[in-house]
């Protein structure tokens, strides 16, 4: 699941593997994980590995989205990868859910990943149960919407969606703004590399609110 030595919450705790899943075409992939120290589900979704990810990634149009209104739009790319997942991650997080009642939910995911983290956290909630108030945690997401999605995503009640980027990750800026894409904020920036740093304490994070800003994580 990671490095070794990089993980060491999940050694100590030993997390198992409960169900991986993969899409058929744009091939969004990833595992539902079982943390029995902290008593929690957490569906963790891959970053780009493969052609058909890069080829998704690369389809920077947008499409209609499935929430937040009829002006509400979306990269088409990422909307196709999480349509083809969204039946099995749905089923194996109730599958595990049931074998582990009293467990939390949690989606995470870094850079494709963090866009499937995203969009499994805003469409699920509305599936109620299990899903209601499930947060999501995601690392060097490219945007996903346009300004109607962004404020969707920012006015989730209460608020559980938490984007953290790190150094200078150029994978956060490769889906344009120009295009008419944004990011919700705040973002969580882990402000000071170099980029292989993997050790940051509550200092040395930045809160980033508003708009895109220039002083955060952005050029």
């Amino acid at each position: 699941m990671c490095s070794e030595d990089q993980c060491p919450t999940l050694e100590r705790n030993n997390v198992s593997v409960f169900a991986p899943f993969k899409g058929d075409l744009a091939g969004l992939a990833g595992f539902v994980a079982t943390d029995h120290v902290r008593r929690e589900i957490v569906v963790v979704f891959r970053g780009s590995a493969s052609i058909p990810n890069f080829l998704a990634d690369a389809v920077v149009l947008m499409t209609d989205c499935s929430f937040g209104g009829p002006d509400c739009r979306m990269h088409a790319g990422f909307a196709q990868s999480w349509r083809e997942v969204k039946p099995t991650v749905r089923l194996l997080a109730q599958q595990a859910a049931a074998q582990h009642p009293g467990y939390t939910l949690a989606f995470t995911g870094h850079s494709l990943g963090g866009v499937g983290a995203q969009l499994a956290a805003l469409d699920l909630r509305r599936d109620g149960g299990i899903f209601t108030a499930v947060p999501q945690y995601n690392y060097g997401s490219p945007r996903i919407g346009n300004d109607v999605f962004v404020r969707y995503q920012e006015a989730q009640e209460p608020p559980r969606d938490y984007r953290v980027t790190h150094y200078q990750d150029l994978a956060i800026t490769y889906v344009p703004l120009a295009a008419g894409f944004r990011h919700p904020f705040p973002e969580y920036w882990l402000r000071d590399g170099p980029a292989t740093r993997t050790e940051y304490t509550i200092g040395d994070i930045q809160v980033c609110t508003g708009t895109e800003q220039k002083q955060c994580n952005f050029y």
